[in-house]
């Protein structure tokens, strides 16, 4: 692979742009192609700009993946935040069902659908993004547990930890459902609802 190690980090508006564009394209390719099928000759093509100045920005298709996958890691944090604090950890408490719906609904809002497509694929092949799937899916299962710590009085801490576990992967399992299968709205409201019911059963009846 032909890697340049003198890339820039653009200063003016003009070379954000340009970099930007470049992101944008390469991830439309990769989507559209997948990752390994793309060169970063066709993407400056795509973008309309020399392989030079793809070069001045990236020193290789590595690179812009990297920079594609921090974008997307820090737009997870984001949301990871939202559902991180005092007033989500007491609604948990108080109303569990609409707190799964909520959480659902900013699982969801957060996956860029194709992109995300591209990640899961390409986790098996290429380390760096297997390690970002696994921290997402450690730091959403950590959260989990962390608040069924708060909420339970008398379950062991063993417990939970397996309880964690099992939800995180029910509610992955639906998230997916509702992202990727083609269905009806009302189809998907009444998967979301039924699959929010089920959950709710699971966590009060091993919770205490």
């Amino acid at each position: 692979m032909d890697k340049r190690k003198d890339t820039r980090t653009p200063v003016q508006k003009r070379g954000k742009d340009k970099k930007s564009r470049i992101l944008l394209t390469a991830k439309k390719l990769f989507i559209e192609k997948n990752y390994f099928e793309v060169s970063t000759n066709e993407i400056a093509k795509k973008t309309g700009v020399s392989i030079g100045t793809l070069y001045s920005y990236f020193s290789s298709k590595d690179d812009i993946l990297a920079e594609l996958l921090n974008d997307y890691n820090n737009y997870f944090l984001s949301v990871l935040k939202k559902i991180n604090n005092q007033e989500s950890f007491q609604a948990f408490k108080t109303d569990t069902k609409s707190w799964l719906s909520y959480l659902i609904d900013q699982l969801t809002d957060a996956e860029d659908k194709e992109f995300h497509l591209q990640i899961e694929m390409l986790s098996f092949d290429v380390p760096k993004v297997f390690d970002l799937r696994k921290k997402h899916n450690d730091q959403i299962m950590d959260l989990i547990y962390e608040y069924f710590l708060y909420y339970a009085n008398n379950t062991s801490v063993h417990e939970i930890r397996l309880l964690s576990i099992i939800i995180f992967d029910y509610i992955s399992a639906l998230v997916d459902e509702l992202l990727y299968n083609k269905r009806s709205s009302s189809e998907k409201d009444d998967i979301k609802k039924y699959g929010i019911d089920s959950i709710h059963t699971i966590i009060k009846t091993h919770l205490n």
